[in-house]
């Protein structure tokens, strides 16, 4: 975030360049309009789950939140699974960067309904949702380029091709508009979400 000082040096160069008709008052006004907003649409991030990788214990509770956000992602994980320990460290330092995004996860042990119905098999796996609807579902570790040793930058460009995460994280919150056209994986709801392996019975990874 810019601070006011850097504003009023932008203001100041731009203003040679404009003509005498164009209102800066109003623009410097509405800018710093903008600003305060972004503030405090951060700072509410901040007194909610936004910014932070929450485990939810309550399956109701997580088939109420992901219905509810405008972007987040679950993490199905278990105790005992090496990979799983590896995927929270990268969706940890996302969460961190993407205010605009709930990053959750919840044991396999704690949601069956949800195991089930998303038919998780092979762990981790990751489902990204936008508006209620899923986009995005990350089994293992086989799409993710360098296997155990991939880059968080890896995995969070997959994220905003989804659209689960915003590629702008500074100028995000809730309510934004995700990027159209992205993702096309399902377009169900938690309780109805489709799989992008179908086919695929495998047992749980490590």
């Amino acid at each position: 975030m810019q601070s006011d000082d850097s504003d009023d040096g932008l203001f100041d160069d731009l203003e040679e360049g404009l003509d005498d008709d164009f209102d800066l008052g109003g623009f410097r006004e509405r800018r710093m309009e903008e600003l305060r907003a972004q503030i405090d649409t951060m700072q509410k991030m901040k007194e909610t789950n936004y910014g932070r990788y929450t485990e939810y214990k309550n399956e109701k509770d997580l088939i109420s939140t992901t219905a509810k956000a405008k972007r987040c992602l679950v993490h199905f994980f278990h105790t005992d699974f090496r990979r799983c320990k590896i995927m929270d460290k990268h969706l940890e330092k996302l969460a961190a960067k993407h205010f605009d995004t709930l990053f959750l996860r919840a044991n396999v042990a704690n949601v069956p309904f949800l195991v089930t119905k998303l038919e998780i098999k092979v762990l981790p796996c990751v489902v990204g949702f936008v508006d209620g609807l899923s986009k995005l579902k990350i089994v293992g570790f086989e799409e993710l380029e360098g296997g155990d040793d991939f880059s968080t930058a890896s995995l969070e460009l997959g994220l905003i091709q989804s659209g689960v995460i915003d590629p702008n994280p500074a100028r995000g919150g809730p309510g934004r508009p995700s990027p159209s056209g992205q993702g096309t994986a399902g377009r169900r709801g938690i309780r109805g979400a489709s799989s992008r392996r179908e086919g695929d019975d495998s047992s749980d990874d490590d």
